[in-house]
C-alpha cells in the first residue's frame, strides 16, 4: 500500500482520501449515537465529519438511568445529558430519533432506582435544551417515550416543534400525553404516526388545522379523543384505532383513499369520501348508533369486524365496483400468545341476517374471505344445507370419516351458493375455527389475519 493511502500515515488520514459527503453518509448508518462517539475517538478527522451526520439514534438503555450505577461509583453520565451534549455537535441532522430501549420499557421502578425524570423523553424542558439547536435542516422526528411515566403528563412537543421546526415532514411518536392547544403551522407534514398516545378531546381537529398538508395519519391505541372531526381534501390515508369511547366520528374528504375504523360503540359516524378505495372498519354498534356512508361510489375493497352487518348492506348497496370483501364478526377468544381458546357467544347476529347481508355484494365480487367469528355465525345456514344427508345404512364409518363427508358436503354447498350469487368470484378464503384446521383442503383455508 503506498504511503498516500495508508490510514495509519501520519501525513494523510481518510478525510483525505474520500469525499466529506461520503464520509457523513457512512456515519449517519451507525445503529447508535454512541457508535459515533466511538468514531470520533479515532482521530480529529473523524470527529470533525461526524458532525456532518445526517441520521442520527440515541437508545435508552437501563444502565444509562440505573441509580445503581451512581450509588457503586461507577463512571455514569445520564442519558438526556449524553443526548444534550451530543446534539450541540451536530450540522446537517435531517432523521432523529430517540427512544427507551424495549427491555426498560416493559419494565416498572421505584423511586430510588432511576433517576426522576430520567425516562421521560417528551418532558419540556429536556425539549428545549436541543430542540432548537437542529430545528433548522430536521425533517423526521421520532420519539418513543416511556409509557408508565410520560402518558400521564402532558407534553409540549407539539407546541414546541410547530414554533421551531418548520422543514419537518414526518413524525412518529409513542407512549406520551401530547397537548395540541396553542400550536402554530407546520406547512411541510406529510406523515404522522401516533401509538399508545394520549390526545385532547378534540385532538385530530387540533392536528389538522396545526398540520393542513398530512397526507397520512396514523392514530394506534389513542386515548383521550371525545370526538374525531377531519375536513381536508389532502389526506390520503387515514387510521383510527381508539380504546377510549369516541362519540362521534366526522369526516369529510375528496382525496381518502384508505379508511381504517377500530372504535368503540359510537353515538354517531358521518362519513364523506366520495374517492375512498379501501375501507376498514372494526365496530361494536349499538341500536341507537348513526352510521352513514356518504357519497360512497369507488370502493373496491371492504374488511368489516362487527356484531351486525347493516354497514355491509349500505356499503356495498352503493358500490357497484366492490371487489373485495373481508368480513369477520368478534367473537373469537384469544390468549396472550395468539392461541385461540374458545367462541364468545353472546350478541351473535343470526346465520340467516348474515347470509341476506352477504347476499347485498356486488356481483362483480372477486375475492370473499370469511373471518373465523364471521364463518362461525354461517355455519348453522350450512348445516340446514346438508342436515336431509345421512350415512348409508349400515355403514359404520369412523369419526375421520364422518368429518371428511360433512367437509365435502359443506364444500359443495358452499360452492353453489358462490357460483349462483357471484359469478365472477376468483377467490374464496375460509378462516375456519381450531376444531376444523386438520381439514385444509376444503377451499383453500388459510389461517386467519385476525381483525384486530
Amino acid at each position: 500500500m503506498s504511503t498516500s493511502m495508508d490510514l495509519t500515515s501520519p501525513d494523510e488520514s481518510i478525510v483525505d482520501v474520500l469525499p466529506k459527503d461520503l464520509l457523513g453518509e457512512i456515519f449517519s448508518h451507525l445503529v447508535d449515537a454512541k457508535d459515533l462517539s466511538r468514531v470520533a475517538l479515532v482521530n480529529s478527522s473523524f470527529r470533525k465529519q461526524c458532525r456532518y451526520a445526517k441520521n442520527v439514534r440515541f437508545i435508552c438503555q437501563l444502565k444509562n438511568i440505573s441509580q445503581k450505577s451512581v450509588r457503586e461509583n461507577q463512571l455514569h453520565t445520564p442519558f438526556k445529558q449524553t443526548v444534550v451534549s451530543m446534539m450541540k455537535s451536530f450540522e446537517c441532522i435531517s432523521t432523529l430519533r430517540l427512544e427507551i430501549e424495549e427491555d426498560v420499557q416493559a419494565k416498572r421502578f421505584k423511586e430510588d432506582e432511576v433517576e426522576k425524570t430520567s425516562l421521560w423523553l417528551s418532558e419540556g424542558l429536556f425539549l428545549r435544551n436541543w430542540l432548537p439547536g437542529v430545528s433548522e435542516t430536521l425533517t423526521s422526528l421520532s420519539i418513543i417515550d416511556y409509557g408508565h411515566q410520560a402518558i400521564y403528563q402532558p407534553s409540549p412537543l407539539f407546541q414546541l416543534v410547530s414554533e421551531h421546526c418548520k422543514q419537518l415532514t414526518k413524525m412518529e411518536l409513542r407512549n406520551m400525553f401530547l397537548d395540541s392547544k396553542g400550536c402554530k403551522i407546520m406547512p411541510k407534514m406529510k406523515l404522522l404516526k401516533l401509538k399508545c398516545v394520549k390526545l385532547m378531546d378534540n385532538g385530530l381537529q387540533d392536528i389538522n388545522e396545526m398540520m393542513p398538508m398530512l397526507e397520512h395519519i396514523v392514530f394506534e391505541l389513542v386515548v383521550g379523543l371525545r370526538q374525531a372531526k377531519l375536513k381536508s381534501d389532502v389526506v390520503k390515508v387515514l387510521c383510527l384505532t381508539c380504546i377510549t369511547r369516541v362519540s362521534a366520528i366526522k369526516l369529510e374528504s375528496n382525496s381518502l383513499m384508505g379508511l381504517q375504523l377500530k372504535v368503540n360503540s359510537p353515538d354517531e359516524v358521518r362519513v364523506k369520501t366520495p374517492n375512498l378505495q379501501i375501507l376498514t372498519i372494526r365496530m361494536a354498534k349499538r341500536p341507537d348508533s348513526i352510521i352513514e356512508f356518504e357519497r360512497l361510489g369507488k370502493l373496491r375493497e371492504l374488511l368489516l369486524g362487527a356484531n351486525e352487518m347493516s354497514v355491509l348492506e349500505k356499503v356495498s348497496s352503493r358500490n357497484r365496483s366492490l371487489e373485495k370483501v373481508y368480513l369477520d364478526v368478534p367473537c373469537m377468544l384469544y390468549d396472550e400468545h395468539g392461541s385461540w381458546r374458545g367462541v364468545k357467544n353472546d350478541n351473535l347476529p343470526a346465520s340467516s341476517s348474515i347470509w341476506k347481508s352477504l347476499k347485498t355484494c356486488c356481483r362483480r365480487l372477486q375475492s370473499l374471505s370469511a373471518g373465523p367469528g364471521f364463518w362461525f355465525c354461517l355455519e348453522e345456514r350450512i348445516r340446514e344445507r346438508v342436515a336431509e344427508v345421512r350415512s348409508p345404512a349400515g355403514e359404520d364409518p369412523s369419526a375421520m370419516d364422518l368429518e371428511s363427508s360433512r367437509l365435502e358436503l359443506v364444500q359443495d354447498a358452499v360452492r353453489e351458493e358462490v357460483t349462483q350469487q357471484w359469478p365472477s368470484m376468483k377467490r374464496l378464503i375460509l378462516h375456519l375455527l381450531h376444531h376444523l384446521l386438520a381439514f385444509p383442503t376444503i377451499l383453500g383455508i388459510v389461517y386467519p389475519p385476525r381483525l384486530c
